[in-house]
């Protein structure tokens, strides 16, 4: 493959990661919205609610999100066993690649995106 040929090969992948990088409304999306898409979506719904029977709603002003940070950055990483009477979640959502990091954020995402900030500040979780 000549010089040319392999730039156009970059552009195009450049081109299809800034289109998978756009959520359903054609709006480019965070690094943590792309992992609450791919990991949390199935279960949770793009608007928090669940997407079936038995998943916690994450806009209820009582439910999950009630929870301190460290608490929502524990279930995330150890996630839920059927005991807890509701749907089972696996550990990290399912991607055993999170970091811990990447779950504060995704703490953070969950409270902007579906409840509210009324804990205070945000804890430095493993950043």
């Amino acid at each position: 493959m000549g010089k040319r040929m392999t730039q156009v090969w970059k552009i195009a992948l450049i081109l299809i990661s800034l289109l998978t990088a756009l959520n359903s409304r054609g709006e480019m999306v965070s690094d943590v919205e792309s992992i609450y898409m791919g990991s949390c979506i199935a279960c949770h719904g793009s608007d928090g609610t669940g997407a079936m029977p038995g998943v916690h709603d994450l806009t209820d002003p009582n439910g999950a999100l009630k929870k301190s940070d460290q608490e929502l950055f524990a279930v995330i990483r150890q996630g839920i066993d059927s005991s807890s009477g509701g749907i089972v979640m696996p550990p990290n959502g399912g991607n055993k690649n999170l970091t811990d990091a990447e779950i504060s954020g995704l703490v953070r995402y969950l409270r902007t995106t579906f409840g509210s900030n009324e804990l205070g500040p945000k804890p430095n979780i493993g950043d």
